[in-house]
């Protein structure tokens, strides 16, 4: 169980925010050098901060919204070992729980 300071520790002045795109267990850091901010997809974060879009196949960093590890892009936390979604593509870094019907 985290404490109030290890959460105040590991978050950034970004709120986490559920994404109205996807379902998911992870967020994605923008790789702008200029902008670094963790958002929940890149549709959020193209309406948040219209002055740039987030490349996807650029992403270099996740991070987990169980236990806040920042990882490499992967299919599930390094640390508590969550799965982040059902779906994951590694070339694209779209993790997806909601699953087209067939």
């Amino acid at each position: 169980m985290k404490s109030d300071q290890d959460s105040e520790s590991t978050q950034d002045s970004t709120q986490v925010v559920e994404c109205s795109h996807y379902e998911r267990h992870c967020q994605k850091r923008c790789p702008a050098p200029k902008c670094q901010q963790w958002v929940e997809c890149r549709l959020c974060h193209n309406d948040k901060y219209p002055m740039h879009e987030l490349d996807r196949y650029k992403v270099t960093e996740i991070r987990c919204k169980s236990c806040d590890t920042v990882q490499p892009p992967s299919k599930k936390c390094t640390k508590c070992c969550l799965t982040f979604a059902r779906y994951y593509c590694d070339i694209c870094h779209l993790w997806e729980n909601k699953l087209p019907k067939a």
